[in-house]
């Protein structure tokens, strides 16, 4: 929850993924939420292990570089949600 491109990027990408699957039961709602938040919090915790592991085996400078690889890759990917989430939603 530190990360407000973060919290933008699950809203944006499961706010699609909803209007995409139509208008379902209830019950198939709230299973592909509950799906969705799972495989975020599975996804976050793999996420930190990878990176607690990756740092011991690379050592502190090759580890800053994957850092900023990451960064700059998660940066291209939230931008690309916001832009296609506006031309498919904003000007339809």
């Amino acid at each position: 929850m530190s990360s407000p491109t973060a919290i933008l990027w699950f809203a944006s990408v499961g706010g699609a993924l909803i209007a995409r699957m139509g208008h379902g039961s209830v019950n198939a709602t709230s299973s592909f939420l509950g799906g969705f938040f799972i495989a975020g919090v599975v996804w976050t915790c793999v996420l930190c292990l990878v990176g607690s592991m990756g740092g011991k085996l690379l050592g502190q400078r090759l580890l800053k570089y994957s850092y900023l690889a990451s960064a700059l890759i998660f940066c291209y990917f939230a931008a690309y949600v916001m832009v296609s989430g506006y031309r498919e939603f904003v000007l339809g």
